[in-house]
């Protein structure tokens, strides 16, 4: 058995372990000189070709939604494995020894429950700046970090990866790295037609530094399948009465990506957010999930609320405050154009919502699947 499938196996296994083998949040995947063996000198017949490198076949309107890494899959309502197609996890992480987890038990869970539903399930990559631009700076880095999400795919038995990478910049010329590490990982994921890659963008209302950062090549390309665009957190802490996700956001946020910028139609997936934020003061311990927001009074078809603040219980300067979010009424509304003008929805974040009749994924998908069937039918001759 030849050292590159002993390597393999042996990833597969730890990769395998239980949460008490990674007692460390930062415990990164095994980085030994077998890996950088593997990089360095390949077997010749692992080695990709032009020929057997393509997108995987398309699934239609995507309707993804995001779960945070330490959340129980469990606590997930099944309805929501039905309603998405594809779910993603968030996060592993990367640091300078490459690609980590805080609960891997938790991808493994949702991994399960996501084949079971017949639902695509991603592993999202996310970590700061400053470690993204450490890990793909050279190329051996790049390429140690793309043979440990590999390795990490194959062991998770999952359908691809997500990059969630805040934000590659053209000022320390991190777009160039974030190019090259994007094209590489492109080519193992689509050797075969086998794995999707996603990659979450800025929303680029102002069309500045951090969405001009990412190059043509990608978003015309065939490079990445699809990218969730963040259509939320346009919030200000001066400003009163802004909402952080209006409608005009997401109006603005498509015509930058797919006018300006050239976007594919098919790889614009809105994101919607299941949360509310307020404007004009602090944001820490004010930002409210969705549920929370109707568990303190708020309308489900309304945008904004007033948050009443129990001083005896909670210490806060204020005794309420306005909060602004998508109500049911305006997620119908993005999600219809979200498939008019683009290639679906996105959910952040997929436990946020209620598991009523007033749920918001509900209304998103409902809507979207409508609209997708009226824009297919064919007019009376």
């Amino acid at each position: 058995m030849n050292r590159y499938i002993v390597f393999i196996l042996t990833v597969s296994f730890v990769l395998a372990c239980s949460e008490s083998k990674h007692k460390k949040n930062n415990a990164p995947l095994p980085a030994n000189q077998a890996m950088v063996d593997s990089i360095v000198s390949p077997d010749s017949a692992l080695l990709d070709t032009a020929e057997n490198i393509y997108p995987p076949a398309g699934f239609g309107i995507k309707k993804v939604g995001y779960v945070l890494d330490f959340r129980s899959p469990a606590s997930i309502p099944a309805i929501r494995f039905k309603q998405c197609n594809v779910m993603i996890f968030a996060f592993a992480y990367v640091n300078k020894e490459g690609l980590y987890f805080r609960h891997p038990e938790n991808l493994i869970s949702l991994s399960k429950r996501s084949r079971e539903t017949g639902c695509k399930i991603l592993m999202g990559i996310g970590g700061s700046h400053f470690m993204f631009k450490y890990i793909t700076a050279t190329a051996e880095r790049r390429s140690l970090l793309v043979n440990q999400v590999m390795h990490a795919i194959a062991a998770y038995n999952l359908n691809g990866v997500d990059i969630d990478w805040e934000f590659p910049a053209i000022k320390d010329k991190t777009n160039e790295a974030f190019t090259l590490f994007l094209k590489q990982l492109s080519d193992s994921c689509h050797k075969g037609g086998k794995y999707y890659l996603s990659c979450a963008v800025t929303p680029g209302v102002n069309g500045g530094r951090r969405s001009s950062a990412i190059d043509a090549e990608l978003l015309t390309g065939n490079w990445v399948d699809w990218f969730n665009v963040m259509v939320y957190d346009d919030f200000s802490e001066t400003k009163p009465y802004q909402h952080h996700s209006d409608i005009n956001m997401a109006v603005t946020s498509f015509k930058y990506w797919l006018r300006v910028r050239k976007m594919k139609k098919e790889k614009c997936v809105m994101g919607l957010p299941l949360y509310g934020r307020p404007s004009g003061i602090k944001q820490p311990g004010r930002v409210k999930t969705y549920a929370d927001i109707l568990q303190s009074g708020g309308n489900p078809y309304r945008d904004s609320a007033v948050i009443k603040i129990d001083t005896t219980k909670i210490k806060d300067s204020l005794s309420q405050y306005t909060i602004y979010y998508d109500g049911i009424k305006t997620i119908q509304k993005k999600a219809k154009g979200a498939v008019g003008y683009g290639g679906g929805i996105m959910f952040w974040e997929t436990a946020q919502d209620v598991n009523s009749k007033y749920s918001l994924i509900a209304a998103a998908v409902k809507a979207a699947m409508a609209a997708d069937t009226a824009g297919k039918k064919i007019p009376a001759q």
